[in-house]
C-alpha cells in the first residue's frame, strides 16, 4: 500500500491496522464475491480456459524417495513442484457486472492432491483489486490479497507465493472494481501439488516419523523456551520446506525484521547480485499444543525476504530481512527477536535447538555439553531429541537463552537412545570476519558501533514519536509503533513508515508537492 500525503495545518489521525483469517497470509480479510453470490449481476462473459488440469500424483513414488530422504536427512516431500506458464492472458474466465467491475476466475485441478499451493514469477495488483484463493467445498480459503502483497512495481512486478489451500481442487478469484483502471498482473510459474500422507505444514501429525526422537516445542522440555520458540519459523522456498531460522535482535532495538538461517538453504541466492527472496513463505507458530501430535491446523504465515548477507567462508550463516511482520497478522504473531552472544564460547553449558525438522511441528533439543569448538563451528551432542532435515539455520541458544549459532549439519543416528552429532556455525566467527556489510553480522546487527558482546531478545512492543523534519533523503523507519508529530516532508524526500501496530500521524504535518509519504 502507497498513499502520497499532502496535508495542511490542521490534526489527522491515521491508524494503519490490517485484517485476515488467524489461518491465512497478511491479506484484508474479506471474502470472495462468488461467496455472496455476485454471480448473479453479470452482464458480460469471455472464457479463456475455464479449468487447468494437472496429472494425477504418484504417491507410491514420492514414499519411495521420502525413503532415501529419511537416511539422508533431507526434508521429506510435503508436494510435488510443476513448472506452468499460467496467466490471466491464456487462462481462465473473465466476468464483467453491471456495476463495470470485473471478476477473474480460475480453477486448477490435480487429482489425487491433498493441498495445493501456487508460486508466482509476476505478481503486481491495482490499488482496490483483491485475490482470493478457496477449494471446491468453500471451506478453506486465503485472502484477499490486494496491494498490499505487492512486491514490485507494475513496471517490474516482483515474485508471490500463497500458502496451502486444502484439496485437490482450488479455485482463483480477482476482483476488480469499476474505479480500478489500471490491469493487474498474476502469472503463475509453479502448481505445488501436496502429498497429505507425512505431517506437515497445515495437516494432523498422526504420522509423525520423529516424534520418538524428538521433544514439542510444548511438551515439559520446552517450558522454560516459550518466549524464544516464537521467534523460530519455518521456511518454504519454492514451495517446499527447507529450514528453519529465527527472527533477531540488532542493537538499536528498532524492530527490524532481521531473520537468521543457514547459507546452505540460499540456493542461488546473493546479497549483491541476487538477494530476492520475495517468494519464501514463512510459517508461524507451527506446534503441536502438546506431546501428542494430534494437532489439525494451517498455520499464519507471511511471505518475502530479501537476502542482506552470507557468510563467505566456514560459518554457513545468512541473515535475511523479511518484507512482512506476524504481528500484521490477525490476530498479531506476538513473536520475540531473539537476543545474541558473540563471546567465547565455554565447552560446559547447556544449549538449547529450537527446530522444525523436515518440515513437522516445531521441536526443542537439549545438550549438555559441547563438543570440539573451532574457529567458526562448534559440535553438540544431543541425545533422545535430534535434528533432520529441515532444522537446518535453526538457532542454538546458550544458557542465557541467546543465540550463539545457526544448525548447519545434522549428523546420522543409529537409535533414539543415541546421541547425535551436530555442527553449528559460531555467531561470534560470523560477526565481523569480514568486513564487508554484505559478508558479516556486525553491519546489520550494530551499525552504530557500540561493541556490545550479547543482547538480551524482546517482543516488539515499541513507540516512536518522531516530530524532525525531512528533507531530500530517502529515509525508512521501523518500530511497533510510530507517531509523526509536527512534521514537515519536503524538497523532493521521501519517507517510508513501518509499523505493525499503527502508524499515527498528529499536529501539523505536512508533504509538500513532489515529496512522498508511504505507510507500508
Amino acid at each position: 500500500m502507497k498513499r502520497t500525503l499532502s496535508i495542511g495545518l490542521f490534526q489527522l489521525v491515521i491508524i494503519v491496522t490490517y485484517s485476515i483469517k488467524s489461518y491465512c497470509q497478511i491479506s484484508n480479510g474479506s471474502k470472495p464475491k462468488y461467496f455472496n453470490g455476485m454471480e448473479k449481476n453479470i452482464v458480460t462473459h469471455c472464457l479463456y480456459k475455464k479449468e487447468i488440469l494437472f496429472e494425477e500424483l504418484d504417491i507410491e513414488k514420492i514414499k519411495k524417495i521420502d525413503s532415501l530422504d529419511e537416511i539422508d536427512k533431507i526434508p521429506f516431500e510435503i508436494g510435488v513442484p510443476c513448472k506452468t506458464t499460467i496467466s490471466m492472458e491464456n487462462a481462465g474466465e473473465w466476468f464483467t457486472l453491471e456495476n463495470g467491475a470485473k471478476i477473474w476466475k480460475l480453477e486448477i485441478i490435480v487429482k489425487g492432491a491433498k493441498s495445493i499451493n501456487l508460486l508466482y514469477d509476476k505478481f503486481w495488483l491495482a490499488d482496490g483489486a483483491t485475490l482470493h484463493i478457496y477449494n471446491e467445498q468453500k471451506k478453506h480459503f486465503i485472502g484477499g490479497f490486494t496491494s498490499r502483497n505487492n512486491k514490485g512495481t507494475k513496471e517490474k512486478p516482483g515474485k508471490f507465493a500463497t500458502s496451502l489451500v486444502h484439496g485437490d481442487k482450488i479455485t482463483l478469484e480477482y476482483y476488480q472494481p469499476e474505479n480500478t483502471k489500471e490491469n493487474s498482473i498474476i502469472s503463475i510459474s509453479k502448481v505445488i501439488k501436496g502429498v497429505k500422507y507425512k505431517n506437515q505444514i497445515e495437516l494432523s501429525t498422526q504420522a509423525n516419523t520423529n516424534a520418538s526422537c524428538s521433544y514439542n516445542i510444548n511438551c515439559p522440555e520446552g517450558a522454560n523456551w516459550q518466549d524464544e520458540k516464537t521467534g523460530v519459523a519455518l521456511i518454504f522456498v519454492a514451495g517446499l520446506p527447507r529450514c528453519s531460522g529465527s527472527l533477531i535482535k540488532n542493537v538499536k532495538n528498532d524492530n527490524t525484521l532481521y531473520f537468521l538461517t543457514a547459507k546452505h538453504c540460499l540456493g542461488g541466492l546473493d546479497p549483491e547480485t541476487n538477494p530476492d527472496a520475495s517468494d519464501w513463505v514463512f510459517y508461524w507458530n507451527y506446534e503441536s499444543s502438546n506431546c501428542d501430535n494430534t494437532d489439525n491446523f494451517t498455520s499464519p504465515s507471511t511471505t518475502g525476504a530479501t537476502l542482506i548477507a552470507k557468510d563467505p567462508g566456514n560459518s554457513d550463516f545468512a541473515l535475511l530481512k523479511l518484507t512482512e511482520s506476524p504481528y500484521e497478522l490477525s490476530p498479531p504473531i506476538r513473536a520475540y527477536f531473539n537476543g545474541w552472544d558473540r563471546q567465547a564460547l565455554i565447552g560446559n553449558q547447556t544449549t538449547v535447538g529450537i527446530h522444525h525438522p523436515n518440515g513437522e511441528f516445531k521441536k526443542i533439543a537439549i545438550s549438555d555439553t559441547l563438543g570440539g569448538i573451532g574457529s567458526a563451528t562448534i559440535e553438540v551432542f544431543f541425545q533422545q531429541s535430534h535434528l533432520y532435515g529441515g532444522s537446518s539455520g535453526s538457532p542454538l541458544f546458550n544458557s542465557n537463552s541467546r543465540i550463539i549459532g545457526q544448525a548447519w549439519v545434522a549428523g546420522p543416528t543409529t537409535n533414539c537412545s543415541s546421541k547425535q552429532y551436530t555442527r553449528y556455525g559460531i555467531f561470534s566467527a560470523s560477526w565481523n570476519t569480514f568486513s564487508s556489510k554484505f559478508k558479516s553480522l556486525k553491519s546489520w546487527l550494530d551499525p552504530d558501533n557500540s561493541n556490545v558482546n550479547f543482547l538480551d531478545g524482546g517482543y516488539c512492543n515499541g513507540r516512536t514519536i518522531i516530530n524532525t523534519n525531512y528533507s531530500y533523503n530517502e529515509n525508512i523507519i521501523n518500530n511497533c509503533e510510530l507517531t509523526f508529530q509536527n512534521v514537515q516532508i519536503m524538497n523532493g524526500a521521501k519517507v517510508s513508515a513501518k509499523a505493525p501496530l499503527g502508524t499515527t500521524l498528529n499536529g501539523n504535518f505536512e508533504v509538500q508537492l513532489g515529496s512522498e509519504f508511504e505507510i507500508k
